[in-house]
């Protein structure tokens, strides 16, 4: 099986058999065009694993579709963006219960995700984590393009954990959401970004500020050093 194969106008899908089932890449993944489906499997906390081994991640293609659940990737290397590379603003970036660690960009940038396209980070009834990520010059793990926006969304009960960086270029956004029952927690700066919260419960930690960032509460909660 191979979890990319350059899906071209099709769509295409890869799908685990179990939550301690771990894919081994022999060679950067490349490009992704049309739409991607990767589904794992959840069971007690753990997830399907994609071990990538040094290669490099997904490259989108214009109007390329990404979607990825139940999944943790580790371990990419590349110049951009390891996990994801998306020079382009038409495609869909969709990460639903995914821990994304351990992942290096050889450039200042994107140390697991560079993406002038909108990325949507959810945690549905389970977590999502990006931990361990870092560039040529820091920890930073997501960089967007000018206008593109990170979606954090955490829903039934779900909880996304991000220690690491986030940036980007000028008028990026990012939307902290879900529902009542869903928590947040940064642990790392976000730079340069509009950002809007609503519903969720936001936990920061002392290490977390929003450098050069506008941030707008319309509702939910905000908790300061992670609860305490």
């Amino acid at each position: 099986k191979l979890v990319n194969n350059s899906a071209e106008h099709a769509s295409k899908s890869f799908e685990f058999n179990s939550a301690d089932e771990v894919y081994t890449t022999k060679d950067n993944l490349g490009k992704t065009a049309g739409a991607l489906e990767i589904k794992g499997v959840s069971s007690n906390g753990q997830y399907s694993t994609i071990e990538m081994n040094k290669f490099s991640g997904f490259e989108l293609d214009e109007n390329s579709e990404l979607n990825i659940s139940n999944i943790q990737i580790r371990n990419a290397e590349a110049e951009n963006g390891a996990i994801i590379y998306a020079d382009t603003s038409e495609s869909k970036i969709s990460l639903e219960n995914v821990n994304i660690v351990d992942n290096t960009a050889r450039s200042e940038h994107g140390g697991a995700i560079y993406s002038k396209s909108d990325v949507t980070l959810t945690a549905n009834a389970g977590n999502s984590l990006i931990k361990g990520n870092k560039t040529a010059v820091d920890d930073e793990a997501v960089y967007l393009g000018q206008d593109a926006t990170l979606t954090l969304n955490a829903i039934q009960k779900g909880e996304i954990s991000i220690d690491d960086k986030i940036n980007g270029e000028e008028n990026y956004s990012v939307k902290i959401t879900g529902d009542e029952t869903g928590k947040i927690n940064l642990n790392n700066k976000i730079s340069n970004a509009n950002i809007d919260m609503e519903n969720v419960t936001l936990r920061l930690s002392t290490d977390n500020s929003f450098e050069t960032s506008n941030f707008t509460i319309n509702s939910g909660t905000l908790d300061l050093v992670n609860g305490i």
